[in-house]
């Protein structure tokens, strides 16, 4: 599994994802299949974006994870700014608060 963190002030979300999974295939990005046709790529660009807050009862956190795959990798990619990339075949693929 490769895991990274997203850099705020370098590329977008899209752009580094796809950049990643390229880097973990070894293939160029732009032999790449489009990151839109697996994921609304504004709702994740928003979803990195904001900033996750920690309820007061529980010290838990509103992380928010979403899980896609795409071009043969699982990629999770948290509203916290870290990145999974995984050759692992996912069971389930969904939005879930973490």
């Amino acid at each position: 599994m490769n895991e990274l963190a997203l850099e705020p002030s370098a590329d977008s979300v899209t752009v580094q994802v796809v950049n990643a999974v390229a880097d973990e295939t070894g293939r160029d990005p732009k032999a790449l299949p489009p990151l839109h046709d697996v994921v609304d790529t504004d709702a994740l660009e928003t979803i990195v974006a904001r900033e996750p807050t920690t309820s007061l009862i529980g010290g838990e956190s509103d992380a928010v994870e979403v899980t896609i795959e795409y071009a043969g990798r699982v990629v999770t990619v948290s509203s916290t700014g870290e990145v999974d990339i995984s050759e692992e075949a996912a069971a389930s693929l969904r939005a879930t608060p973490t």
